[in-house]
């Protein structure tokens, strides 16, 4: 079989592959547009479902980004200029590569077994922190060299699993815990409906307009960080949130 009759049999498939690629990319450009322009203060105001999905995007971006930035093109990169100098001296990186998966599956089975919530103490997120460092640093240590022992002995399709399976695997297992701290981590506030009254007493300031109906406002002599009002004026519907550490710090300073 020629490589015009290979070609021709396997052309269903690359149209296939190609229009699945485009379609990819600009689903991840189109996504991380979105999340680009959705702001901590958008996501107080995004049902539950939406704000997974916003996540779950954000996940995804950063997953594929570290995948492609530090582990699929260095990788290919020292292949093409220390490839020679690596198998020259197998025995020394076959050591290195190792010790460092060593260090690598203890730090996966640490880090499996330590769990995230709202009331998980800092000591806890540091704990992680230190873990998902150790263990992005550790897989270093032996991705570079095992995709070239791979592409050197292994056949392609083996090459290109290993060679793009294992770095989306690591993106996502060490950059999940630490998303999840920076989602635990946002700002919490206490809502609290007003009344007419109430609202006509605070001297508001426009801040922008959520949709329709609600606007974002702030009061003049205070922070928007530390308490915002979010009024629907056509309904007089009125919601004060305030930033639920502002309010422990004066309990504290008043006690």
């Amino acid at each position: 079989m020629d490589i015009n009759e290979t070609l021709l049999k396997l052309s269903p498939a690359l149209v296939t592959a190609i229009v699945a690629l485009v379609g990819g990319i600009a689903f991840i450009i189109q996504r991380t547009i979105l999340l680009s322009a959705t702001s901590e203060f958008d996501m107080l105001f995004i049902n539950k479902e939406q704000q997974k999905k916003i996540k779950l995007i954000d996940l995804s971006v950063l997953t594929i980004i570290a995948s492609l930035s530090i582990y699929i093109m260095p990788g290919l990169f020292i292949y093409k200029v220390y490839s020679d100098f690596i198998l020259k001296h197998q025995v020394i990186f076959i050591i290195i590569t190792g010790v460092s998966l060593l260090i690598f599956t203890d730090k996966v089975y640490q880090l499996s077994r330590t769990s995230l919530n709202i009331n998980s103490s800092q000591k806890e997120k540091k704990r992680i922190k230190k873990l998902s460092t150790y263990m992005f640093l550790s897989s270093l240590g032996w991705y570079y060299i095992a995709t070239i022992f791979c592409i050197e002995n292994a056949a392609w399709l083996e090459t290109s699993l290993f060679g793009v399976l294992a770095p989306l695997f690591i993106s996502a297992y060490v950059i999940y815990p630490l998303k999840t701290i920076q989602w635990l981590e946002r700002k919490k506030y206490s809502v609290r409906i007003l009344k007419q009254d109430e609202i006509d007493s605070i001297q508001l300031i426009h801040n922008y307009t959520i949709d329709e109906k609600r606007i974002l406002c702030i009061a003049k002599d205070s922070r928007e960080s530390d308490i915002f009002y979010v009024c629907d004026f056509s309904s007089e519907i009125y919601l004060e949130y305030k930033d639920v550490s502002s309010v422990i710090v004066h309990q504290k300073k008043d006690k």
